[in-house]
């Protein structure tokens, strides 16, 4: 059993958990809140969605594509067709579907008419962004209906970023769906409009994270992967830890309670060294579950763990800015310098 050895009853955790709300006036301090009303930032559309499922003619797309060859190259892959009359041809009979439509009507209910809310959450991620690292230069964001192809969801290139509206519904607004052995249920329940700025937040990191390429070891990989949760909870200091790597309310309890259950596997069998393709897979891949160490361990709890140990080390080196951090190519002097043990 996953809880087998941990000494920590549930209540008297609630019962800590209350009095210690009670000690801060009823309300925890969030650390990772900082001021950002005097950065500024702005975030700019290209309506792609618009354009493409409200065509009239074939005209309009030959238009729109060659005065947005960037978009054409990298959101439609136009390089990928033997002619661009062929994917012209495409996109013209997608802009005539009832399924199209249907999914624009949901998007202008979730997101906005003008996409006001989409823009909100965009704008609050960039001035988060801006204030740890002022040479960030927003995007331009072109949006469209993906119609949920996989890895159409969110595509961030160095100038323009491109948006799957479609994927940001939310179960209870989305008609339709990925097929399910491209984007299993346990994925796609990480999708929701509160998830875009998130999913954003997660590719951007990239565009500032530094590792050390010949570090080979499942550390390594672990830690890259803790910059980038950490990244992601300075810039969207509102959302949950649960929402921040995508695990449901149950899941995130199950770790938090048995950190030391976590750890302990980790120690025994030697992971953290470990250089083997099949490591990283079980413990950093996708999966719904942890099987080596209990179907109610989530999956991905090898990225869990690096998030605990740079939020450990960060905590030990309160000088240490977010920039710092996520030049920082050595995993293991990291992760000794973090003395990260479980609570």
């Amino acid at each position: 059993m996953f809880f087998m050895n941990i000494k920590c009853n549930v209540w008297a955790y609630l019962a800590f958990c209350f009095l210690m709300l009670l000690g801060c006036g009823g309300a925890t301090e969030n650390k990772h809140i900082v001021d950002v009303s005097k950065v500024q930032a702005k975030v700019t559309f290209n309506r792609a969605d618009r354009i493409m499922t409200q065509a009239k003619s074939r005209d309009e797309i030959i238009d729109y594509l060659k005065a947005n060859i960037r978009f054409a190259e990298r959101g439609l892959r136009i390089q990928q067709y033997p002619s661009e009359y062929i994917l012209v041809e495409e996109l013209f009979k997608v802009a005539q579907s009832p399924f199209v439509d249907t999914i624009c009507q949901k998007i202008d209910k979730v997101h906005g008419a003008n996409l006001e809310n989409v823009e909100k959450s965009l704008l609050d991620l960039f001035k988060h962004t801006k204030y740890y690292f002022p040479e960030f230069k927003e995007p331009v964001v072109y949006t469209v209906v993906s119609g949920y192809s996989p890895g159409n969801d969110l595509i961030l290139g160095d100038s323009l970023a491109i948006v799957g509206l479609d994927f940001y519904l939310g179960a209870k607004h989305s008609p339709y769906r990925p097929r399910i052995e491209d984007v299993p249920q346990y994925m796609w329940r990480r999708f929701a409009p509160n998830t875009l700025p998130l999913h954003f937040a997660m590719q951007l990191s990239t565009k500032f994270a530094k590792g050390d390429p010949k570090d080979k070891t499942l550390l390594a990989s672990m830690i890259d992967w803790g910059k980038t949760l950490y990244f992601c909870q300075k810039t969207n200091p509102t959302l949950p830890d649960s929402v921040i790597i995508g695990y449901t309310a149950e899941e995130w309890k199950n770790i938090s309670l048995s950190q030391e259950v976590v750890w302990g596997y980790f120690v025994e069998k030697n992971l953290f060294f470990d250089q083997s393709r099949d490591a990283k897979i079980r413990f950093i891949g996708e999966r719904p579950f942890t099987s080596d160490i209990s179907e109610k361990c989530p999956g991905r709890v090898g990225a869990w763990l690096g998030w605990q140990i740079v939020n450990a080390y960060m905590e030990n080196h309160p000088e240490t800015s977010l920039k710092q951090l996520m030049e920082w190519s050595d995993a293991r002097k990291l992760f000794e310098e973090a003395k990260y043990r479980p609570e």
